[in-house]
């Protein structure tokens, strides 16, 4: 049994997403960390499950709640804290609430020696189906994905490639598209409009087959971070003005765009 959250007990993580990717094989992990299972699954072993409390659904106030076999009881809360205070400051940065997985890696980077991160590119799909009702959310969008990245970077950046292994976490964005003048400003004239017509939805589509230069030449790290807050929606509001992030005729080139804005932010962060 783990009784302290020091690496001296717990000198390597393993962070498994649900995204696509491969898990890592290797060195055992003193914590094999994974979210959101069912409550039926139980961990076994090094295996630590952390659930958020839509998944949980716990009666307590803390935002993830951590299972695990190989942690004594005042260890798991004490796990469930750091996460609490974790995610409190990471919302500072974000505007909402952090997913499970950065909350999780930006948690054990913060004392274990070394994390290995797989299959959590925090690069979710803004594509909703064709029959989707269109006064349903889908649940990613309640998440700032374009502001996780960005913090990961950082949070890559600060730390050694010895302390956080992280694969999968960089975007191969395809080289298509065409050349574009200030696809920044256009796409910001339709972030103005009220609701959707066919000719803004037509211009959603040419923007996002502009190339990536074309973007890159309208985009600075400042601009980017400030167009965060228009992918993704404030929890317990009623009306919101992000009816893109609602449209499915729109979601396929609203999520073509985001994919060449992550491209440009971690082009620009080099």
């Amino acid at each position: 049994m783990i009784e302290e959250l020091a690496p001296l007990f717990i000198p390597f993580v393993r962070v498994t997403g649900n995204g696509p990717g491969e898990k890592s094989t290797g060195d055992t992990p003193a914590l094999d960390v994974a979210f959101n299972l069912p409550r039926i699954a139980k961990p076994i072993g090094n295996q630590v499950f952390i659930r958020n409390n839509r998944v949980a659904k716990s009666d307590h106030k803390l935002p993830l709640t951590v299972e695990s076999l190989c942690l004594t009881t005042s260890t798991q809360l004490a796990l469930q804290q750091k996460l609490r205070a974790t995610s409190e400051e990471l919302t500072l940065h974000l505007g909402c609430l952090p997913s499970s997985g950065l909350a999780a890696v930006a948690c054990f980077s913060d004392f274990v020696k070394m994390t290995q991160v797989d299959c959590l590119p925090l690069i979710p799909s803004f594509a909703r189906p064709a029959n989707m009702n269109s006064r349903k959310p889908q649940a990613c969008a309640f998440h700032n994905w374009l502001g996780e990245r960005r913090l990961a970077m950082e949070l890559q950046h600060l730390s050694s490639p010895e302390r956080i292994r992280w694969p999968g976490f960089h975007f191969n964005s395809d080289c298509d598209g065409s050349e574009q003048s200030d696809p920044l400003q256009r796409l910001l004239s339709v972030f103005d409009e009220k609701r959707p017509s066919k000719h803004i939805r037509l211009e959603l589509q040419a923007l996002s087959t502009a190339c990536n230069d074309s973007w890159l030449a309208s985009l600075s790290l400042s601009t980017l971070e400030q167009l965060e807050a228009k992918f993704f929606l404030q929890r317990n509001v009623q009306h919101t003005a992000q009816w893109w992030l609602y449209d499915n005729e729109a979601s396929s080139a609203i999520d073509r765009i985001f994919k060449r804005l992550i491209w440009c932010q971690q082009t620009l962060a080099k």
